[in-house]
């Protein structure tokens, strides 16, 4: 697996996924899905640049329940691994991290803000 940039190239793949129901956020689904059209409508090169936000200038994040959270500096470039977190009753997204390399570290508790359910914990190492 090979992290990129999000770029022009990957626009119309990610717009194509959106419009035929994949949702950056399971919890808000099809909402958040038109959510990010109407940004990428709206203004696509300001869409792609708010993708990657290493000195963490963008605004708050906004958690399943509402609360807001301060984003994180990503200043490190050339990371070891990657960690994705799943629902466990969410198979076909278990798959797909499997298929890139992905391996089973933990089952959790997620916190109050996600809803207090349990999760599943992946790593993907690059080598």
């Amino acid at each position: 697996m090979q992290l990129v940039r999000p770029g022009p190239e990957h626009l119309a793949s990610y717009i194509a996924a959106l419009e035929h129901g994949w949702s950056p956020d399971n919890e808000r689904g099809v909402e958040a899905a038109r959510e990010e059209l109407s940004r990428i409508h709206a203004d696509a090169a300001a869409f792609l640049a708010s993708m990657e936000d290493r000195e963490a200038k963008g605004p708050p994040i906004t958690l399943p329940d509402g609360s807001p959270a301060k984003r994180l500096p990503a200043k490190a470039v050339g990371l070891p691994y990657v960690e994705i977190t799943t629902d466990p009753n969410n198979i076909a997204s278990q798959r797909v991290i499997e298929a890139n390399g992905g391996i089973l570290v933990e089952h959790f508790i997620k916190p109050q803000q996600f809803g207090c359910k349990p999760g599943l914990r992946f790593r993907i190492t690059f080598t």
